[in-house]
């Protein structure tokens, strides 16, 4: 088992492809997910998980647009990956200066050379 953040992407913004946090945090307990936890309505959730993170995206993906009626693209990271992502921030003193005005992107997959 391990933890996993689920980030989605595009929804709840500007009043469209609204996903009502309790119904999310719901779906993916009915998924199997455990101790499923969401951030405010970002789309973003935390739980536990027996799957890998490649099995969980398909899985989330398929039960958002079963249950909300549209596809969401889905990006999965096991917690070790995410404390990875972090402890790599090239700028640390700039994130602990403004939390609030750091970001971190991640792509679904591999950005063709062209778009970088």
């Amino acid at each position: 088992m391990a933890v996993q953040i689920v980030l989605l992407r595009g929804i709840n913004v500007g009043g469209h492809r609204k996903v009502p946090m309790a119904d999310l945090r719901a779906m993916c307990a009915g998924e199997g997910f455990g101790a499923v936890a969401t951030h405010v309505q970002s789309g973003n959730v935390v739980f536990i998980a027996q799957s890998s993170a490649e099995e969980t995206q398909r899985v989330v993906e398929a039960a958002i647009e079963r249950t909300f009626g549209f596809p969401v693209d889905v990006v999965v990271v096991d917690k070790a990956d995410w404390k990875t992502l972090i402890d790599q921030n090239p700028l640390p003193e700039q994130a602990a200066a403004e939390p609030k005005r750091t970001m971190l992107a991640l792509a679904k997959g591999p950005l063709p050379i062209d778009l970088v």
